[in-house]
């Protein structure tokens, strides 16, 4: 599976290239200060699991991000508080979208919420489980990845 995209790629990038977008606004409820990821089910063969498909770093509590206008698949949003400058570990905290949405030409709302973990998140991530947590791309270290998307030693 590819590496996350570096905060603030992805969807950036589509508008970037020249699509019609939409606004992506929001906020989040219970903290401030976190990592957005806004993940899709990626299907090859008969195995499915999430694939994040653009980062963004929330400074306070709400955001807004353009995206392309459409796009066909639903999209799942979550974050994570980083408590001990890790990256996401399983010791950080964990917030929601409550529910997944499509990009359909419209702007599009989505409240993150740090108190309660909707089922859709357990039934994406359950392929993810019992494995590490997952390794993202630290922003501040941006040498990890070297020019072939290789982790760097």
């Amino acid at each position: 599976m590819p590496l996350p995209p570096e905060p603030g790629e992805g969807f950036d990038q589509l508008a970037r290239d020249g699509q019609a977008s939409v606004t992506i606004s929001g906020t989040v409820e219970g903290q401030s200060d976190v990592t957005l990821d806004f993940h899709i089910v990626h299907t090859e063969g008969d195995a499915q699991a999430p694939q994040v498909i653009h980062t963004e770093v929330v400074k306070g509590n709400s955001f807004s991000i353009q995206a392309p206008a459409t796009f066909s698949q639903e999209i799942y949003a979550s974050a994570f508080k980083d408590l001990t400058g890790d990256g996401a570990t399983p010791d950080d905290l964990e917030g929601f979208a409550q529910k997944p949405f499509k990009l359909e030409g419209s702007n599009v709302a989505v409240t993150i919420n740090f108190d309660s973990r909707p089922a859709w998140a357990d039934e994406i991530f359950k392929p993810l489980e019992g494995m590490k947590a997952r390794e993202v791309p630290n922003p501040q270290q941006p040498n990890q990845i070297d020019d072939k998307g290789s982790r760097a030693q």
